[in-house]
C-alpha cells in the first residue's frame, strides 16, 4: 500500500463517519453530546499525553520494592478505586488508595513519608501532578497489665458463657464451612498448651490469660490512640466458632444467639471492672503508675489538622 492509497482510505472512512453522524443526529434517542475534556484531549494528542494511570501503576510498583526495606510486621495495602474508563482512552485522573500498617506509629509515619516521595517520583516520570487526601490514622496499642489482670479476674467470676446445645450445633454447622487448613492456621496462633483444648471445642468459653503480650497482632484499632492517653485494657469474648477468620460471612453469621450471649458476658465483665476501679484506689494507682512508665512518648493525633471525615467512601 503506498501513501496515496492510505490517504484515500482515510478520506473514504471520513466520509462514512460523516454520513453516520448525520444519520445519528436524525434519531432523537441517539443524540450525541459535544464535549471538551481532558480525557478527549489526552486520547487525541497521543504525543506528550499525560497518563495518570501510568503514574498510579508506577506508584504501586514502587511500593512493592519498599516491602523488602520495612519490618516484617509492616503492611502496605493498596487498591485502584479509579483507573479510568474505556481502555483506549487515557484517563484524566486516576486514584490509588493505600493502607500503611506497622508495629509503631513512628514506623507508619516513616513508611508514609517514603510512599509520598514515591508518589512524587511517579508524577515526575509521567509529567503529571499528585495530591494526597488523608483519611484516617491510629496508634499502636499499649497494654496496661494492672487493668488486664482486673479484667481477667472478673472474666473468671462471671463464669463460662452459657452456650446452649442449639448454640453449639449452629456453631458446628458454621465450622463445617471452613477448611481444615483454615481452622488449623487459626488454632496455631494460640499458645501450644491451649491448642488441644481449642481443637476439641466448637466454642471455647473459658477465661484465659492474655497470650499476645509482646507480640504484634495484624490489625488496626483506634483503641490504640486511647491507650496513649489513659490506662487501657481490652479482652475478647468468644462469639465465633473455633478457627473462624475475621472479616468473613461466618463471623457475621454469629450475631444471633451465642453472639448475643458473648456480648452480655463482656458487658458484665466491663461493669464489674468499672466497679473495682471506683472502689479500689490501689488498682487505679497501679494502673496509672504502669501507664506513666510504659507509654513511649507524648501523644500527637495522627490526623493532619483540617482532615475531613471520608464520608464519600463506601466500605
Amino acid at each position: 500500500m503506498n501513501h496515496n492509497e492510505t490517504f484515500e482510505t482515510v478520506e473514504s472512512l471520513e466520509a462514512e463517519l460523516v454520513s453516520l453522524t448525520e444519520s445519528l443526529w436524525e434519531q432523537p434517542e441517539l443524540g450525541l453530546h459535544e464535549t471538551e475534556s481532558a480525557e478527549l484531549l489526552s486520547s487525541v494528542l497521543r504525543d506528550g499525553a499525560f497518563d495518570d494511570l501510568d503514574a498510579v501503576e508506577l506508584l504501586n510498583t514502587g511500593s512493592e520494592f519498599m516491602r523488602e526495606h520495612v519490618s516484617d510486621d509492616a503492611r502496605i495495602h493498596y487498591t485502584i478505586p479509579d483507573g479510568g474508563g474505556a481502555p483506549n482512552v487515557v484517563p484524566a485522573e486516576a486514584t490509588a488508595w493505600f493502607y500503611v500498617r506497622a508495629p509503631t506509629r513512628d514506623e507508619v509515619d516513616r513508611i508514609t513519608d517514603w510512599l509520598d516521595d514515591v508518589a512524587e517520583g511517579a508524577a515526575l516520570m509521567t509529567q503529571t501532578t499528585v495530591s494526597r487526601r488523608f483519611h484516617t490514622g491510629c496508634y499502636d496499642y499499649v497494654a496496661n497489665h494492672a487493668l488486664s489482670d482486673a479484667l481477667l479476674e472478673n472474666m473468671r467470676l462471671a463464669g463460662p458463657i452459657p452456650y446452649t446445645d442449639e448454640d453449639r450445633e449452629f456453631a458446628a454447622e458454621l465450622q463445617e464451612t471452613l477448611s481444615a487448613e483454615t481452622i488449623e492456621a487459626r488454632t496455631a496462633q494460640l499458645p501450644e498448651e491451649r491448642r488441644e483444648a481449642a481443637r476439641s471445642s466448637v466454642l471455647y468459653p473459658d477465661a484465659q490469660p492474655s497470650y499476645d503480650v509482646g507480640t504484634v497482632l495484624n490489625g488496626s484499632t483506634d483503641v490504640g490512640d486511647v491507650s496513649w492517653i489513659t490506662p487501657t485494657a481490652q479482652f475478647w469474648a468468644a462469639s465465633w466458632p473455633v478457627g473462624t477468620p475475621s472479616h468473613t460471612w461466618q463471623a457475621v453469621a454469629t450475631n444471633g444467639s451465642f453472639g448475643s450471649k458473648a456480648a452480655v458476658y463482656a458487658a458484665k465483665v466491663l461493669a464489674a471492672t468499672t466497679l473495682d476501679l471506683f472502689s479500689d484506689e490501689a488498682l487505679v494507682a497501679a494502673a496509672r503508675e504502669e501507664f506513666e512508665a510504659s507509654v513511649p512518648g507524648d501523644y500527637e493525633c495522627a490526623l493532619p489538622e483540617g482532615t475531613e471525615p471520608p464520608f464519600h467512601l463506601t466500605l
